[in-house]
């Protein structure tokens, strides 16, 4: 048994080692790689395949929805909450507009918050329906970074 315990200490001992140096070799490798050229690069990618495959939406941004399926108009009119909710004063994620007198948790609608921070100030410069569909398109870039 003694000798068990001293054979399993002595690969502990072994491992650590091997992450200490591991540790040691890429902490000095950071300094000397550069990662931006490729994540710029990996971005570009990602960029040009969003726009194929959601083609002919590039062209059409503020004119089409990104898809006939009802969850795009729910996440529309959400950052329209969103907005109308912040400019005047109310919680945006709760709304008596729906199911008028009790109310409606927004939160249950499919609302995203990062979404609709995202959409609002692009909303300000470009029609909010050409903003929804480049916030629709970065999304689709940032989940594959």
């Amino acid at each position: 048994m003694e000798r068990l315990l001293n054979a399993f200490e002595s690969l502990l001992e072994s491992v650590k080692g091997s992450l200490h140096r591991a540790r040691a070799e890429l902490s000095s490798r950071r300094s000397t790689t550069r990662i931006g050229p490729a994540l710029w690069g990996a971005a570009l990618v990602y960029v040009v395949l969003s726009v194929l495959m959601t083609w002919p939406l590039i062209g059409q941004l503020n004119t089409h929805f990104p898809s006939p399926d009802t969850d795009v108009f729910n996440a529309y009119w959400s950052n329209w909450w969103f907005h109308q909710a912040l400019t005047s004063g109310q919680n945006p994620y709760v709304t008596d507009v729906l199911l008028y007198p009790i109310g409606f948790d927004v939160i249950a609608f499919g609302f995203s918050p990062f979404l609709a921070l995202l959409w609002l100030p692009l909303s300000w410069f470009l029609p909010a329906l050409a903003a929804f569909n480049l916030v629709f398109l970065v999304t689709i870039v940032l989940a594959c970074l």
